[in-house]
């Protein structure tokens, strides 16, 4: 949770200042998060199955996160992984 009580979701930044000077900035990637709300959900899944078949296509960051089992491809094992989750047949991603 951030400053403002909204979950750190894939896409946010984190920025580090010395005093008002912009020191670093980072992006966030939360691994299944490819809507960028902070939580895994039905819309992860959604958007993940429409990529996978063709329907959208995500890049950057968003695909990243969309790489739930950290091999480098985001696949029919990754939707699968996702869906079991959600489903509640594994505990963590």
């Amino acid at each position: 949770i951030n400053d403002n009580n909204k979950l750190i979701g894939t896409g946010s930044k984190v920025k580090f200042y010395d005093n008002d000077k912009l020191i670093d900035e980072f992006t966030n990637i939360v691994r299944a998060d490819n809507t960028g709300d902070g939580l895994v959900e039905l819309g992860d899944l959604s958007k993940l199955f429409n990529h996978y078949r063709g329907n959208i296509t995500m890049s950057g960051v968003y695909l990243k996160a969309s790489d739930v089992t950290g091999d480098g491809n985001v696949d029919l094992a990754d939707l699968s992984k996702l869906f079991n989750y959600y489903r509640g047949n594994i505990k963590e991603i």
